[in-house]
């Protein structure tokens, strides 16, 4: 009985045996795994080494996902702010060709419309003609209404100072009627469509009175 009694003592003092039964590690109870994937401490706990290595695995992998979330977001923001500026380009050339798209129509028909003015111009030297003149000037009223109303402009600096923007000095003339670097007289009538240019008026510029 004695020796029973301390074969049992014997048993419960013995650390191995108590850090086994004391252990409830998975790698313990599986038949498959081995102790050394185990760090099984006196007090109870156990480490296992195969959980730490998922753990650390997991980690990685979701410190690897966290930077492609990031790298996606910027790319995202990328993505919209580019989005913006196409949408913007677009609108903003929808509206260029919305404003200009009759400037080629517009060019081909200002020949046409100098030639009535200069047919009532020419008319008006003769007391014959007025009706003929009338007549022309009707039309070319209507004509430059429909103008005003798609935004096309006359050019008609006469007494302004000379602006080689929107005009085209194609003479300098002594005048006593207007100061130096002012447009004594308008040969051609020059247009803007929207505010563009689509021809300079042709004018003379007056280089002062007459000095003798």
């Amino acid at each position: 009985m004695a020796n029973k009694t301390e074969n049992m003592e014997n048993n419960q003092n013995n650390p191995a045996e108590q850090e086994e039964k004391q252990c409830g590690c998975a790698c313990h109870k599986s038949e498959h795994s081995e102790k050394s994937e185990c760090a099984c401490h006196s007090d109870g706990e156990c480490e296992c080494k195969k959980d730490i290595s998922e753990i650390e695995e997991l980690k990685a992998e979701l410190e690897k996902a966290k930077a492609e979330s990031a790298k996606n977001y910027d790319n995202y923001l990328r993505s919209v702010a580019n989005l913006d500026t196409y949408r913007r380009r677009v609108l903003r050339d929808m509206e260029e060709i919305r404003k200009f798209a009759i400037q080629p129509f517009v060019e081909e028909l200002l020949t046409s419309v100098d030639n009535l003015e200069l047919a009532i111009e020419h008319a008006r030297k003769n007391e014959d003609f007025k009706d003929m003149i009338a007549g022309i000037e009707m039309v070319l009223g209507q004509i430059k209404k429909v103008f005003n109303n798609f935004g096309i402009e006359e050019i008609r600096p006469l007494g302004e100072d000379f602006d080689p923007n929107f005009h085209e000095c194609v003479a300098h003339s002594p005048s006593s009627d207007y100061p130096e670097n002012k447009v004594s007289s308008i040969m051609r009538t020059g247009y803007k469509l929207n505010g563009r240019l689509i021809r300079p008026a042709s004018v003379v510029v007056s280089s002062g009175a007459d000095k003798e």
